[in-house]
């Protein structure tokens, strides 16, 4: 077993009782936005409504205004506190465990200023990573445990797509 410099290491109970790496953090960094944000927003929905409406695509112009509307409630919703875990059976995400067996590999990517991410691929169509905030947790730690299990990729950025959320203020 390698050993394992981190505050907060803890016993599973009623899983071989092997000790984890566990930490609790954000589950995404949260932004206050402001008024320009939301005038933005609204100029890019309402003009692809109106685009949906002018070709007649009503079906369209529906979904697009139920996800303006979702996008507006989420962005006044304040991340809740999650606990990430890290154990000789696999990785939990609150209340969601993911086996070694489902996953392909990991990396650490440092942010810009921010705290750095473990970033895991999953042998899944859909959502193909997960971007794990670090927070204050050792980051050699982590690489040295998961590199026990799981490949260390040679990629050092977060995916793309989730770049772009964030500059957007998603």
């Amino acid at each position: 077993m390698l050993p394992l410099t981190t505050t907060s290491l803890k016993t599973r109970k009623g899983v071989n009782e092997e000790p984890i790496l566990s930490w609790v953090a954000d589950e995404y960094p949260y932004r206050e936005q402001g008024i320009e944000w939301y005038a933005i927003l609204a100029v890019i929905f309402i003009s692809l409504i109106g685009g949906a409406i002018f070709f007649s695509n009503y079906l369209l112009a529906a979904l697009i205004t139920v996800t303006a509307f979702a996008l507006f409630v989420q962005s006044f919703r304040a991340p809740q506190k999650v606990r990430f875990e890290l154990s000789s059976e696999g990785v939990s995400i609150g209340k969601e465990f993911f086996a070694y067996e489902t996953l392909t590999s990991f990396w650490v990517a440092k942010g810009n200023g921010e705290h750095p991410k473990l970033i895991i691929d999953a042998k899944r169509l859909l959502l193909p990573h997960f971007v794990i905030p670090l927070g204050d947790t050792d980051t050699e730690s982590v690489r040295e445990y998961l590199g026990a299990y799981l490949e260390e990729s040679d990629e050092e950025h977060e995916p793309f797509s989730h770049a772009i959320m964030e500059k957007l203020g998603f």
